[in-house]
């Protein structure tokens, strides 16, 4: 399964990592079902302690044990600098997030968003890169 991450990761261009990025906040923040459910759990959170534990799993810290798995193949396969793979984990997952809340916010500023994220990827990438 490593092998599967680091071959997929080492044939991605930063170009195309963006692009599927964009394409998975676009998910989160556009399409009506999934960015009102998250919406929802988000402000719900707060009076219910269940919505809170589902808040928390699909979008807070389930999000970064997850992201972890990943990051793992991509230390254990040499392309990642070793480091402690939650923090890696919070480190990218941390500013999209803040993104989600800007775009709901604020969604005509979708280009500098979008800026954002590509340069966070970018930035994110150079600072892990285990060859840079």
């Amino acid at each position: 399964m490593t092998e599967d991450v680091v071959a997929a990761y080492k044939k991605l261009s930063l170009k195309k990592l963006c692009e599927i990025s964009w394409n998975l906040f676009s998910l989160f923040t556009k399409d009506p079902l999934v960015s009102n459910f998250r919406r929802l759990l988000m402000r719900e959170q707060f009076g219910n302690e269940q919505i809170a534990r589902q808040y928390g799993e699909s979008y807070l810290l389930g999000v970064v044990r997850k992201q972890g798995k990943t990051f793992v193949k991509l230390v254990e396969g040499k392309l990642f600098r070793e480091e402690n793979l939650e923090i890696i984990a919070l480190q990218f997952y941390g500013p999209i997030l803040l993104l989600f809340q800007q775009y709901d916010c604020n969604p005509e500023n979708e280009e500098q968003i979008k800026g954002y994220l590509n340069e966070h990827i970018r930035a994110f990438g150079k600072n892990y890169n285990r060859t840079v």
